[in-house]
């Protein structure tokens, strides 16, 4: 097989890696919006909801936070996932724990 031959025979594979390198490409740019678009989704929800939440990173503990309750802003409750143990739980706004 001659050089001219061989070079015609790579071209193929290279075109055909090349449209896959580009679909990844966009199929990465696409998840991004979509998980943005999450991100955006999810702040709105918490909004409506009364909720924020918080991270701790010297305990690895994820708390989310509600505004919401019968007492105005002062009571609410806070609900706490350890990513160890994934446990959880909720504190009342008086301190007393919650399952």
């Amino acid at each position: 097989m001659g050089a001219k031959a061989s070079e015609l025979s790579r071209q193929p594979g290279q075109i055909v890696r090349g449209r896959i390198a580009q679909f990844e490409r966009q199929q990465a740019a696409f998840n991004a919006k979509l998980n943005g678009m999450d991100q955006k989704f999810q702040a709105m929800d918490d909004i409506i909801n009364g909720t924020s939440e918080y991270y701790d990173a010297a305990t690895g503990t994820r708390y989310k936070l509600s505004s919401s309750g019968s007492r105005g802003a002062t009571s609410g409750s806070l609900s706490a996932t350890t990513a160890t143990y994934g446990s959880t739980g909720s504190i009342s706004a008086d301190g007393r724990r919650r399952s």
